[in-house]
């Protein structure tokens, strides 16, 4: 079965405004593995805005608190991942993530 890694964290802000994403700080690190297709059960808590995920197959991951990764009329409200390559989100408190397989 497929997988994706969750991990929550809390990031330094971008403060020079020349880096391209904030940096996370691995040492108030959460995570979790997903099945998919499946919704996480590690819900954002205050301080965490980032999410960084890794893949094992290609995906939809969708993000927020009652996330979809189902297709309706062509339309899908998630992000395509691709597998073996860290993806960061910025994420909010309360925030889940669903995923399925592409």
């Amino acid at each position: 079965m497929a997988t994706l890694i969750v991990t929550y964290s809390r990031a330094f802000p971008n403060v020079f405004g020349s880096q391209v994403v904030d940096v996370a700080v691995g040492a108030a690190a959460r995570s979790e593995e997903i099945t998919m297709p499946n919704t996480g059960t590690l819900t954002v808590e205050a301080g965490e805005t980032i999410v960084v995920l890794l893949a094992d197959a290609d995906c939809w991951v969708a993000v927020g608190p009652a996330p979809d990764t189902a297709e309706s009329e062509g339309v899908r409200a998630a992000w395509p991942v691709p597998s073996g390559m860290p993806y960061p989100l910025l994420v909010a408190p309360g925030d889940l993530i669903a995923v399925e397989a592409r």
